[in-house]
Order: C-alpha cells, then structure tokens, then sequence
C-alpha cells in the first residue's frame, strides 16, 4: 500500500511530505454509505462505517487508516487521498484515459456502468497505453493541461474486465504508465442495446464544459475551485468531444473501437 501511495502523488509530488499509516480489519466487499459518519474541519477529515475509518490530519500531514480489503474500504482510503491532491492543486474527475499507438491522448469521462472499464479492456488488447482506467488526475502547468497516470482497481481476469482490490503495479507494468498534455479527444462513453458503435460530435463549448463539470470531484477548499473551472473551459476550448455509444459490436470485436478511433481527427493543438 506504500507503493500505491506513493504512485498516487507521481509525478512531482513528494509522497515523503505526506504519511499514511495503514492497519486492516475484517470486512465484507458489500456496497455501504461511504460517508456514513462524516466529520471536518480547518484540520482534517475523519470518515467512518461499516468498511472502517479513515482520519486526515492536516496539522501533522498523516492520514490514519484502519480499513477492510475490500473496495468499500479502498473507497474509504481514496477520499482523503484525493482531497490531499486537490489542495494542491491536482484536480479529479471520474475518467478512464489512454495514449493511442499515434500518441494521442483520449480521455472518456463517465458514471459507473458508463463504459470506462470495457473501454480500458479494448484499450490494453489493442496495444494503447493507458493513462487512467477510473479515476483521473490533472491539473494547469503553465498553458498546458496535463492528466496524471493514476490506476486504481482494474483487473482481467479470463479475459473479463473486474474490479476488485489489487496491488495495481503488480497486474501493470510501469511502462504503461504516461502522462498526457492537452489530450486531442474527449469522448462520453454510454453502454447500449445497438448492434453497432457509433459517435456523436459534440461541437458547442459550453455543453463540453457542462458534461466535464459533471464529471469532476468538487474541491473542498472554495479557493481551489476557480482554478478547476478555468482548466474546465480551457480544455473544452482544445479538444474533439464525441458522445461515444457502445454498441454489441465492441463487445465482439476490438478492432471496433479502434477503427472508430482512427478516424477521428484532433483540433491540432
């Protein structure tokens, strides 16, 4: 779990200005209220149920956690991790990302049960690198946006895309993991009952900006949220957006979405 702490805070992050002290308890993988018992202030945050509790103290910079392996408990662990980032201006959205054989930066952005995991499947089988299979990190350097390698609970098994609790670096090598600047493509994945995959240009600014918005962790510190709303516009600005709806055909065949891929032309940034 140390490594993964440390992986969370790459690149140019010291993971040594922060500690996590880590303990187990028993539990069960069953769906709880992540915040359940809530409490903050100016200093920290101390969340607790049924997978755990998990405090953040941010006098000492020690983040106290006694959690189930499960992924109730991984929940529990990931929020106040987050909430670090953020106050250092590395934002989150809900998004899986990868870099195509062109170099190429996509990001899909989307809800559970949107696609992200089936996308980042095709992904790997496909020879792409990927970036992101959940969660997201990104923040401004300079005029630049750029998107953080973050892997969090994606794992294959029997060829089957499953989320469960894993020691990532384990399941991936580290040569998947890069960073992208000002990613050509944003696509909104959807799941659907249609024999084929298609896509949907989405050309008005404003309604990319609004469908990122959605999709983003809201920082707790009202200060950092003009910051995230500027790189919001800025992005929406930059990037193709599509809406992405996955047919029965992809479930088939990879070479489905990469064809699709391919034909996508970037804004040239």
């Amino acid at each position: 779990m140390q490594r993964l702490f440390g992986l969370f805070l790459l690149p140019e992050v010291c993971p040594d200005s922060w500690h996590l002290n880590l303990t187990k308890v028993d539990g069960s993988d069953k769906v709880v209220d992540l915040f359940e018992s809530k409490t903050s202030n100016r200093d920290g945050i101390r969340l607790h149920n049924s997978a755990g509790c998990v405090c953040l103290d941010k006098e000492t910079k020690t983040i106290e956690a006694c959690i189930a392996p499960t992924l109730a408990g991984w929940a529990m662990l990931l929020a106040p991790i987050l909430s670090v980032l953020q106050s250092n201006e590395i934002f989150v959205m809900h998004s899986a990302a990868f870099v195509d054989h062109k170099c190429r930066g996509f990001i899909f952005p989307g809800n559970h049960s949107s696609g992200k995991t089936t996308i980042t499947l095709t992904a790997l089988r496909i020879g792409c690198s990927i970036v992101a299979d959940d969660i997201l990190l990104f923040r401004l350097e300079g005029q630049s946006i750029r998107f953080l390698p973050f892997l969090s609970v994606l794992s294959v098994e029997d060829g089957n895309p499953t989320k469960k609790l894993i020691e990532v670096l384990n399941y991936y090598p580290k040569e998947v993991f890069q960073p992208i600047t000002n990613p050509q493509f944003v696509l909104f994945p959807r799941i659907t009952a249609e024999a084929r995959t298609t896509a949907e240009m989405i050309t008005d600014r404003r309604e990319l900006f609004r469908l990122l918005l959605r999709n983003v962790m809201i920082p707790d510190e009202v200060t950092q949220r003009p910051r995230l709303l500027k790189i919001l516009w800025e992005l929406a600005g930059r990037a193709s957006a599509y809406r992405l709806f996955l047919g029965q055909d992809h479930r088939s065949s990879p070479s489905v979405l990469n064809e699709l891929l391919e034909k996508m032309e970037g804004v040239g940034l």
